[in-house]
């Protein structure tokens, strides 16, 4: 965000964040309450926000907000929740500088969950039993790539100082 920015352009900011740190919440805890977020098949349908940092620089906070809040809420391990939220940080903050190229914007969450979430959890399962395990990087591709699909036909909508 821009040092100068007025006070319209603060807030509008700040409501972005906080709708995609909701909407990041309310879609994780849909997947929880059927029991989809978890076990050997994974069903994630907030990872299709990953992308969002193509849009705005505010999904950025939004869903490192989102996801903190969600994995506090679903009782993740502290360690999990650390870690899950710095690679979901990392990845939306890599999408957001790819965000000129459409076709590697969706990269760089799958890219940071497997370095970061995927050990992590692998170490974690070892030390204690009822973590769950990890599944490798698949859960990462199912809904990034059908969320990266959405975003090919569209283009990125001016700024906000473009616009007045």
């Amino acid at each position: 965000m821009n040092p100068t920015s007025t006070r319209r352009e603060k807030t509008i900011y700040i409501a972005q964040a906080g709708l995609i740190a909701a909407i990041y919440t309310v879609l994780t805890m849909i997947a929880a309450g059927f029991d989809l977020a978890s076990g050997a098949i994974q069903v994630r349908f907030s990872e299709a926000l990953c992308v969002l940092p193509y849009f705005t620089h505010a999904a950025v906070p939004g869903l490192t907000l989102g996801c903190l809040i969600s994995n506090l809420v679903t009782g993740c391990a502290l360690p999990d929740i650390i870690f899950g939220s710095l690679a979901t940080f990392l990845g939306a903050i890599g999408s957001y500088y790819l965000r000129r190229n459409r076709y590697l914007v969706s990269i760089p969450p799958i890219v940071s969950n497997m370095l970061i979430s995927v050990p992590v959890r692998g170490s974690l399962h070892k030390l204690v039993k009822h973590c769950r395990p990890p599944n490798g990087t698949f859960f990462h591709f199912k809904f990034l790539y059908p969320a990266r699909l959405l975003i090919f036909p569209l283009d990125r909508p001016a700024e906000i100082s473009d616009i007045e």
